[in-house]
């Protein structure tokens, strides 16, 4: 189920141009298929850059507890 999800948001944004905000907590999949990323943390942006899987390591470091 979740992999049609999946599939499904990234048919939308291919096919119709249409931009998806996704709040995510996987994040393989999050960046895998994010143009941008902003990590959010009491309300407010703590962290932002490319999406792609390269950016995997500075999202989990400002997740990091």
């Amino acid at each position: 189920m979740v992999a049609e999800i999946q599939e499904r948001i990234v048919e939308l944004t291919r096919q119709s141009g249409f931009s998806v905000l996704l709040v995510e907590q996987h994040l393989g999949f999050a960046l895998r298929v994010a143009n941008r990323y902003h990590v959010l943390e009491s309300g407010r942006v703590t962290s932002h850059g490319d999406g792609g899987v390269t950016a995997e390591r500075e999202v989990r470091a400002a997740l990091a507890v």
